[in-house]
């Protein structure tokens, strides 16, 4: 009877063990799953026509914000202001578009957004142009209203566009921005920014 009682314990013991380690097991999986794509360094993206919208490391502020990189194809890159990029236009002198994910924005949490201001127009002006934002995962980014006094560069007369992005844990952001890229039409003008999670072979 004894030897029986025994041989339940060892069972139960050895059950409970092998239950933790693979517990431990797709823990460590879960780990590796949501680190980050490897940094690239600035240069290597200028040689694939990437601009990086931020002197800093474009890495360097996550996961409260993951800019993503403008593909300047056509070379319509001029300067970077703040968390801006400031790109050429055929029809206005100049086009401003600060666009990735922040963790807070704002009365805003979790979005996608693509802020957009044009070089000598105001609020009445911007409200004449067309601007369309649309992200190959996500879809339409909306016009949102913004109260002024909680928002940065509230100096500028710009224009809004979100859409929220549902997380669980604040890691879950690198497969949602993964292979996605947000293209911005200004006045039928295109412009695409990339996710800083894309891998450059």
């Amino acid at each position: 009877m004894k030897k029986i009682y025994c041989l339940i314990l060892i069972l139960f013991f050895s059950c409970g063990t092998q239950q933790s380690f693979d517990k431990n097991s797709d823990s460590s999986k879960d780990i590796e799953k949501v680190k980050p794509t490897p940094f690239i360094p600035r240069k290597k993206l200028l040689k694939n026509g990437i601009v990086v919208p931020t002197k800093s490391s474009y890495k360097s502020r996550y996961y409260s914000m993951l800019p993503y990189l403008y593909f300047n194809g056509r070379g319509d890159f001029k300067s970077i202001k703040g968390d801006y990029i400031s790109l050429a236009h055929p029809n206005h002198k100049e086009v401003n578009i600060m666009c990735g994910f922040w963790s807070k924005y704002g009365e805003h949490k979790n979005i996608l957004l693509a802020q957009v201001w044009v070089e000598g127009y105001n609020q009445k002006m911007l409200d004449t142009l067309t601007i369309q934002v649309k992200s190959s995962k996500h879809g339409t980014l909306k016009l949102t209203p913004k109260k002024r006094n909680n928002y940065r560069y509230s100096i500028f007369e710009e224009r809004l566009y979100t859409t929220e992005i549902t997380l669980d844990k604040k890691t879950d952001i690198l497969k949602k921005v993964y292979d996605d890229v947000i293209t911005i039409f200004v006045g039928g003008y295109k412009y695409e920014f990339l996710n800083p999670e894309l891998i450059l072979d």
